[in-house]
Formats: structure tokens, sequence, C-alpha cells
């Protein structure tokens, strides 16, 4: 018997505080639906006016990452304007050089880092924020 709900987003995103937040990547997400969750919430960020952001992906729901690395990277570009910096945490194995290797295609993506946890990836966002706001004058 088919179903005929709509399938849910495999990324969902949760906002931690002001300008970090959590994405949580369930399944397999190919780089169309990643491309189509990330606008999307983009556009819910720029809403509330926290952009750039912090990104903090989550991938350990994820079945695999997308395998279209070109397609990946582009819409890692396209993003750029809206997101500070990007945090992985649990990661698959390879996850890391993946996105070492898009740093090589996307000159324009500021720094990846990888965590264990998810308390090490939030203390990482908070570093970097304030890193952030003191270059923007918005710490004082």
């Amino acid at each position: 018997r088919r179903s005929f709900r709509e399938p849910a987003m495999p990324i969902m995103m949760s906002r931690i505080e002001s300008r970090i937040y959590l994405f949580r990547w369930v399944g397999k997400v190919t780089a169309v639906a990643a491309r189509e969750s990330l606008f999307d919430d983009i556009e819910t960020i720029q809403e509330a006016g926290e952009a750039p952001f912090i990104g903090i992906h989550d991938l350990k729901g994820v079945d695999r990452l997308p395998p279209d690395i070109r397609g990946f990277t582009k819409m890692v570009n396209e993003a750029r304007s809206h997101l500070a910096f990007t945090i992985l945490v649990n990661a698959p194995p390879g996850a890391a050089a993946i996105m070492k290797v898009m740093q090589v295609f996307a000159p324009t993506l500021r720094e990846v880092r990888v965590c264990n946890t998810m308390d090490e990836a939030i203390v990482a966002a908070q570093s970097v924020l304030k890193v952030l706001n003191a270059e923007s004058g918005e710490g004082d």
C-alpha cells in the first residue's frame, strides 16, 4: 500500500541561539534536496535578521552524503554570503576529507571544522561567533 503523504525534509533546521543554527541531516540527502532545504532555511534566517550565520550540520542520521561534489560546492558558493562558518558533527567516515576537497573547489568557503560531539560543536560555534562579532564591531 502506497502512502500519499509528503516526504519529510531531509535536513531539519533549528535555532540554537542568535546566528547559530543546527541542521540535522536524515536519510539519503541528494544535492537537489540539500539545496532546496538550505535555501529555504537561509530565507527564514535572513527574515530573522541573523545572516551571516554559523551552521552546525549534524550528520548522525544521514545514510550517505550527496555524491555530486560539483553541485554541492556550487550550492556552498551560492550560500556563502549568508553562511559564515560550517561545523560538522557526527560525520560519517570520509566527510571531513570531502569537505576539504570542497574547499578547493569552493574558495569562498571560509572554513569547515569537524567536531566529535554536539557540545564541542556548540562551543566551537560560540567561539567563532565571538571572532566574527569582533571583526564586524558587533562585540563592542
